[in-house]
């Protein structure tokens, strides 16, 4: 008995995580493969189920049993986003760095085969076969990509869960955002480079530690706060410097992972919106509406009515301050309706992505803490082939209603 095809070591959650096991040589009548998941880090049973044996080789009495199951279904319900949960994988916006933990899980797998025995009963065969260990990532591989994770791994200057806009990511001094990766355990500082407005450019570094960062070498994925929010609390930022460039370092200052670009732009106070959003590779992208925004307040009821009370022979029959009809399930939506200025199209299809995620957060300035909010509607509209550009449109609202009375 033994596992004759199994996953990578490194393997993307949606995409088939496949395994074949063959009972081998065997003149037992075989009925069913049990099968039993495991979190590897905490040797915790996550599942266990029967699958009927899919093909047989061989001839009576002698068969070779072989069964082939995916666990990517269930891997993918252990991941962020995890339903009406905020996901780990987007930190206090205040904090510098650490593990976004709802965007791994470290598992293998433990089988045996089954047999009828002479109560009728499912008794093993034999004793299980556990299989190699696999980490499974919160990253969606289109089917137009290479379907590897090699890299997101074991690489010197490692691939970002993020898909930047060629000409870097627009923030504002107050602004949040979050990096993420796949940890290397050598990683020490981030390494900034500032380029100031008179053309000078001055580097910074920041100190990073990660709790078992051996242990968890290319097993987590780590995330690092390098928007000015925090970077500003570290050396100097104005608002008449151009932009800045950022990666993870090792002590002596050698890239581990890809660089990303920021473009310094001036506040619009009272007109932006930043969002956060979980992206397709894991890792949370943000960007900061200052186009056109509109906020609506709607607030939809049911109702019900009841007989007024009368006293027979009364001189006033009955209280004037019964209340005959009554508003019943009162429900309030803020909506906020926003438009972009006129995008390039590179940055409009790293924004398109907003439109199909499954968790958007509000950042709020000086606030620790996020609003969750979900898309309702949005379209990106790309100009005409005699022009350049895309505009897009959406209606968000906030993920939890406000209170209202009970009625």
């Amino acid at each position: 008995m033994a596992y004759t095809v199994q996953p990578a070591t490194y393997v993307s959650a949606y995409r088939p995580i496949k395994f074949k096991y063959d009972s081998g040589s065997t003149t037992d009548l075989i009925e069913k493969l049990v099968v039993e998941v495991y979190n590897d880090a905490t040797s915790q049973l996550i599942a266990t189920y029967r699958k009927d044996w899919t093909s047989r080789t061989g001839s009576d009495p002698n068969y070779n049993y072989i069964c082939e199951f995916d666990i990517s279904g269930l891997v993918q319900s252990l991941l962020a986003p995890l339903p009406s949960s905020k996901s780990e994988a987007l930190a206090d916006p205040d904090a510098l760095n650490g593990y976004a933990d709802d965007a791994s899980i470290w598992l293998y797998v433990s089988c045996y085969w089954e047999k009828r025995n002479d109560d009728n009963l499912l008794e093993a065969v034999a004793a299980a076969e556990d299989s190699d260990v696999i980490y499974a990532f919160n990253i969606v591989q289109q089917h137009d990509e290479v379907q590897g994770l090699d890299d997101y791994v074991d690489t010197g200057a490692r691939k970002i869960l993020h898909d930047p806009p060629a000409d870097g990511i627009d923030v504002r001094l107050t602004d949040a955002f979050w990096l993420a990766c796949i940890l290397n355990q050598d990683i020490a500082r981030a390494r900034f480079a500032v380029l100031h407005g008179d053309g000078t450019t001055t580097n910074h570094n920041v100190s990073l530690t990660f709790t078992s960062a051996a242990g968890n070498h290319n097993k987590k994925v780590a995330i690092v706060h390098e928007g000015p929010r925090a970077a500003g609390t570290y050396f100097t930022l104005l608002e008449s410097d151009v932009s800045y460039s950022v990666f993870l370092a090792d002590a002596s200052n050698n890239p581990l992972s890809e660089t990303l670009t920021f473009n310094i732009l001036p506040r619009c106070a009272g007109r932006e919106l930043r969002l956060h959003w979980m992206n397709q590779r894991g890792g949370f992208d943000a960007y900061t509406f200052d186009g056109i925004k509109r906020r609506s307040v709607e607030v939809k009821s049911g109702s019900g009515e009841k007989p007024l009370v009368w006293v027979a022979g009364s001189v006033d029959p009955h209280n004037r301050d019964q209340r005959g009809k009554y508003r019943t399930d009162v429900r309030r939506s803020d909506v906020w309706e926003v438009e972009t200025r006129i995008l390039d199209e590179n940055k409009a299809e790293w924004l398109a992505w907003l439109l199909s995620s499954p968790e958007v957060y509000i950042e709020q300035p000086n606030e620790s803490h996020y609003l969750p909010a979900m898309v309702i509607d949005g379209k990106v509209t790309y100009a005409d082939t005699e022009q350049v550009g895309a505009i897009l449109k959406m209606a968000i609202t906030l993920a939890n209603e406000k209170f209202t009375p009970r009625n």
